[in-house]
């Protein structure tokens, strides 16, 4: 691949990988364009994962230090330091556990649908109808619960339910963000919370993703080389601020925003491939 179509892909990578449009159905599109040099290599696919995970990293750096702090010491008890944060104070080893048992349906119905998935992303009319359902799901929250505020807290049921959607989102063209965030607001819970939780929820996952794909390859003996360096960081800056702008569209109610796009999106591929050659 050369300098553009890697820049390209960073940036694709950086913003489809946290706004709610599927950045696995986007990279899927991509490849099928440029042909056989889209491709990106397994060395490349790593290093914009490692961006992304680097821009999760920085913007939730605060709640993160909350976080593994809580693990060596002991937190300070609610009724003694009642605030807005959320995970609330003195509750940070609960929301770990969250995490964990949301992690838990994820890996699960992630790997036993990783070969479907493989398949579908050869397949742009497969990528077109996925995007449909993220629209769809993108629409739900205004048409279902239009006025509710949503609880502040997280339940271990439903931190189940939520993991079980981000395993689902291996498939592309269905938004992992979109559909995690929109599963929180459905089962009740505050859109920013909800938001907060699947951005949270996204790091064991994408780590994992990133230490699956780099399990026997040679991919870190290009750790020098500028254009993947480039890439890095690249899709860290882009992905940094996509998640500064969902954060403020989720506070905003405009969700469904992004279901104009991925609908139209889903229907233009599907339009091609109807009168194109099969794909």
């Amino acid at each position: 691949m050369n300098g553009w179509e890697i820049i390209l892909l960073a940036v694709v990578q950086g913003l489809t990988e946290f706004l709610p449009v599927s950045s696995s159905g986007h990279l899927a599109l991509l490849q099928w364009l440029f042909g056989p040099s889209g491709k990106s290599d397994l060395s490349l696919t790593i290093f914009l994962h490692v961006g992304t995970l680097l821009a999760l990293f920085l913007y939730f750096r605060n709640d993160l230090l909350r976080l593994a702090r809580s693990i060596f010491f002991r937190p300070v008890p609610v009724e003694k330091m009642g605030n807005s944060l959320f995970p609330p104070q003195g509750r940070e080893r609960h929301y770990l556990g969250l995490i964990l048992l949301g992690s838990v349906p994820t890996a699960a119905i992630g790997l036993a649908l990783r070969t479907y998935s493989d398949a579908a992303s050869g397949q742009p009319a497969m990528v077109g109808f996925f995007l449909l359902v993220t629209a769809a799901l993108l629409a739900a929250p205004r048409i279902l619960r239009p006025h509710s505020e949503g609880s502040p807290m997280i339940s271990p049921w439903q931190a189940l339910v939520i993991g079980a959607v981000q395993g689902m989102a291996v498939l592309p063209g269905i938004s992992r963000s979109g559909s995690t965030i929109v599963a929180g607001i459905l089962l009740g819970i505050e859109g920013k919370n909800a938001a907060r939780f699947s951005f949270h929820l996204s790091i064991p996952a994408v780590l994992g993703a990133f230490i699956l794909e780099g399990i026997g390859s040679n991919a870190w003996q290009a750790w020098a080389a500028p254009l993947p360096l480039l890439g890095l960081l690249i899709s860290a800056v882009t992905g940094f601020a996509a998640i500064g702008l969902l954060m403020r569209v989720v506070a905003r109610r405009r969700l469904a925003m992004f279901s104009y796009y991925c609908g139209a999106v889903g229907l233009a591929v599907l339009v091609v491939s109807a009168f194109s050659i099969p794909w």
